[in-house]
């Protein structure tokens, strides 16, 4: 299998042919958070990272560095480690860092999360470029699903 297309180690003239044979940016939303005594508190982030790489490599899709932090669940009591960042800051974050790579060029965006408590929460917390389609893909228990399949950004809060 060929390595993934890290887009963080690419010079620009490798991103723009990358994105002249697949206009597509393959985007992981990760969290750091519990998972019982026996799990890291990456473990969200390291599954997405696995799926958006393998993604990568296989399909020859443009990959974003990871969103490391997402919207975490709320927990009785308090766990050494957990970041967690509200609902609206993920939102606008997304919206700043996906605006910013439709200007560059992307067509289409697909957001991988792997939250398995409410595997849908990150993505739904993001928003979507002005005008490329936004694809969202859970990576739960149950394997990969489309959360909002083709959500266009028409229908975001900005």
């Amino acid at each position: 299998m060929r390595d993934p297309l890290h887009l963080k180690i690419l010079v620009p003239d490798e991103v723009r042919a990358a994105l002249e044979r697949d206009p597509r940016l393959l985007v992981p939303v990760g969290t750091c958070e519990q998972h019982g005594p026996h799990l890291p508190l990456g473990c969200d982030t390291i599954l997405v990272e696995r799926l958006a790489d393998d993604l990568s490599a296989e399909f020859r899709i443009l990959r974003a560095p990871t969103v490391e932090y997402g919207v975490n669940t709320v927990t009785k009591r308090p766990y050494p480690g957990n970041a967690t960042v509200r609902r609206k800051t993920l939102h606008r974050w997304m919206n700043e860092l996906l605006g910013s790579w439709e200007q560059a060029g992307v067509e289409s965006f697909i957001i991988l999360t792997a939250h398995g408590h409410d595997p849908r929460g990150s993505a739904r917390a993001t928003g979507a470029a002005p005008a490329a389609p936004c694809h969202q893909r859970d990576r739960g228990p149950w394997g990969v699903r489309p959360s909002r399949p083709g959500r266009r950004a028409s229908g975001c809060i900005r």
